[in-house]
């Protein structure tokens, strides 16, 4: 038998079994939630959905022609579900979140940098200026 919280408000608690023609009953705190009966299907597990701020011991009881036994578990709030969430979110968020502003940050230096040509590898760079040449207006003379 295991819960699963799916929201403060909601849990599943599955109940399995082997064996044929099994009946299943859930009971908390010796006050009964539900019964199956053997021969309406071939029940060799059932899930049911309660209330997650229900608490208090869950009894699974699973029997058939052969024998019986009985699980219990103690049901704890589910309220902390939410922030494990916003955890384990933020977890995977800030680092993402901090990768991309480091490339962003490194792209706007190198956008920015100035092109410098070293004397030892000249080769290496290309740089293009812009030059223009104008011809002075000569003066004719009459």
């Amino acid at each position: 038998m295991f819960q699963t919280c799916l929201s403060p408000e909601q849990r599943t608690v599955n109940c399995s079994a082997e064996g044929d023609d099994t009946e299943f009953s859930f009971s908390l705190d010796n006050n009964p939630l539900i019964e199956t009966k053997a021969g309406s299907a071939k029940n060799k597990s059932v899930t049911v959905d309660l209330n997650g701020q229900l608490t208090g011991n869950l009894h699974c009881k699973v029997q058939n022609k052969v024998s019986s036994k009985q699980t219990v578990i103690h049901l704890t709030s589910c309220e902390g579900v939410p922030c494990l969430t916003v955890t384990i979110i933020a977890s995977l968020t800030v680092p993402l979140l901090l990768l991309i502003v480091f490339l962003g940050i490194k792209q706007w230096k190198m956008k920015n940098s100035p092109t410098s040509i070293r004397e030892d590898n000249a080769e290496d760079e290309i740089v293009y200026s812009d030059v223009r040449v104008t011809r002075a207006a000569r003066r004719m003379d009459v």
